[in-house]
């Protein structure tokens, strides 16, 4: 009896594990199939997300080709002119860029960037060099309708907050001179560096050897040069009007408008910036000259075709043709190695190991549905920004455009880029608008103080010496400018101004804003006290 019961259950034992193995079997097959399924799932995700990207990029990048747009730097740049006809080749400037690629050699300074910056404290202007205040007066009041106070920068000269911080102080002028006089024997500290200047400045084209092909990493050092070149001779042209030499002051206008045309054809937004602030200032000597009644027929007449001549539009398309060829140049080296999204501007700050990770997860196609969006987004602000008359913006367009790129927006995978990357256009086409609305402006009134020094009054209205040109019209709403004659000598010209709303002729600044309500060029009658030596009978 035990023998069989021992034998039931020897018998029953093997029953059991056959029936437990049977079950382990399952739940592997199971696994297996599960685990089948999501390499599949993912397998067929990235095959399908990556294709779906070629294929849209594929037919973008075929638009862009036929449409004659430039794909890379190639493409966009225009050759270099002969080191002879190239301001940026005069020594001033060209050492600068020598140093910083390791073709000058700087004594003592084995670092590029190092010798680089050398040579540029030694061939910069500067205005608040080490031991002086770096609060500067206004050097372009002309928006409010004042002259540039010397008397404050003659101070600034004379008195360093810390004189024993001062290493090279600025020269003096004889006690009981002018403020005008005291300014010019403080600049003339830089006299060799305005002589290199007027002599690059003869030099007809310009094209600073910028490596952009480095994209994001391309180095500008020639932009706060040039900065501080155009306010120094802004500040010594207008220190010559006061002193009655008007010959003097419109050489000084004439070398900084040269700097200004110098960065006419870079092709990046921030070099069309600087240019749009250096613009802006050279205007400070001209308004001068007409309200003090300094200058000739000959020399506004050189104003007018140089104004006439100025175009803010066709370099913001060049720009932002660039600004696409810069980005969409960067995502496709980040696509080709992930590794290099941890170098990337756009996320700097970021944790490098964790960008990394994630950047090879994303899908490749992923990476080409964001160059697609990119693209289409600058060929949108592009066609929003016509470079024909009227030369008005579709300023609605461009609202929509910059809610996309707004931080608050949802970003899915297809435009995360574009959201985090690309810049704020509307206030950037806001800006380039102002430019070329001062630069009509300053036309426009080159031809009334023209008609004013033949007739000895300002004409009654502006259709009777402007008729319908271009060059008197407001680029903000398409409407002439606005003109009111305030006397036989005197005028108040405006724009309605980046807030597109006729202030009529208000040139305060709201608070908050870094522009007047309404862009005023205003004309007072010349005090006899301002006039200066030599000015009579003009």
């Amino acid at each position: 009896m035990n023998m069989k019961r021992d034998m039931h259950i020897g018998s029953a034992a093997p029953a059991g594990d056959a029936h437990a193995g049977t079950g382990g079997a399952q739940w592997t097959r199971l696994l297996l199939w599960a685990v089948l399924v999501v390499v599949s799932g993912l397998v067929l995700f990235y095959a399908v997300e990556n294709y779906r990207g070629w294929r849209a990029w594929k037919a973008e990048e075929a638009r862009l080709r036929q449409s004659g747009e430039p794909l890379t730097w190639k493409d966009l740049l225009s050759a270099a002119p002969q080191p002879e006809e190239n301001l940026a080749a005069a020594p001033i400037y060209a050492q600068m860029f020598d140093a910083l690629y390791g073709e000058l050699a700087e004594p003592g300074v084995s670092n590029r960037l190092d010798a680089m910056h050398a040579v540029q404290r030694r061939v910069v202007i500067e205005l608040a060099p080490r031991g002086y205040g770096s609060r500067l007066p206004d050097i372009r009041p002309w928006m409010q309708g004042r002259l540039v106070d010397l008397e404050a920068w003659a101070a600034h000269f004379r008195n360093p907050e810390q004189p024993d911080q001062v290493e090279r102080p600025f020269p003096g002028a004889p006690e009981g001179s002018p403020a005008a006089a005291q300014v010019l024997a403080a600049l003339s500290l830089y006299e060799e560096q305005f002589r290199q200047i007027e002599e690059a400045a003869r030099r007809p084209r310009a094209r600073f050897p910028v490596r952009y092909e480095d994209n994001a990493d391309a180095l500008l050092p020639h932009l706060y040069l040039l900065r501080s070149h155009v306010t120094a001779l802004v500040l010594r042209g207008v220190s010559y009007l006061r002193l009655g030499r008007a010959d003097e002051a419109y050489r000084d206008w004439q070398t900084a408008r040269r700097l200004v045309a110098a960065l006419e054809e870079e092709p990046i937004l921030v070099s069309q910036m600087a240019r749009v602030a250096a613009h802006l200032m050279t205007v400070q000597i001209p308004w001068e000259a007409m309200a003090l009644r300094a200058w000739d027929v000959a020399k506004w007449q050189a104003v007018r075709k140089e104004m006439e001549r100025s175009d803010f539009i066709l370099p913001l398309h060049r720009a932002l043709r660039g600004e696409r060829v810069l980005e969409l140049s960067s995502i496709e080296q980040v696509r080709r190695n992930r590794g290099l999204v941890a170098g990337t501007p756009i996320f700097e700050g970021s944790d490098p190991s964790l960008l990394v990770e994630l950047a090879r997860w994303v899908p490749s196609g992923w990476y080409r549905q964001n160059m697609v969006r990119l693209s289409r987004f600058y060929s949108a602000v592009i066609a929003s920004v016509p470079a024909a008359d009227p030369l008005v913006p579709d300023w609605e367009a461009l609202e929509r455009l910059q809610r996309q790129v707004e931080p608050h927006g949802v970003a899915g995978p297809y435009n995360f880029v574009v959201r985090i990357w690309a810049p704020p256009v509307f206030n950037i086409v806001r800006r380039i608008v102002t430019a070329q609305a001062v630069a009509r402006e300053c036309c426009t009134a080159a031809v009334l103080e023209q008609y004013r020094v033949e007739r000895g009054e300002f004409p009654a209205d502006l259709q009777s010496v402007a008729g319908g040109a271009s060059w008197a019209r407001d680029p903000f709403d398409g409407k002439p400018l606005r003109y009111s004659r305030t006397g036989p000598q005197a005028f108040v010209l405006y724009s309605i101004g980046p807030d597109r709303r006729d202030d009529g002729g208000q040139s305060e600044v709201a608070k908050g804003s870094r522009w007047p309500e309404d862009l005023v060029w205003r004309v007072p009658p010349a005090a006899s006290g301002d006039r200066p030596a030599g000015a009579g009978g003009r």
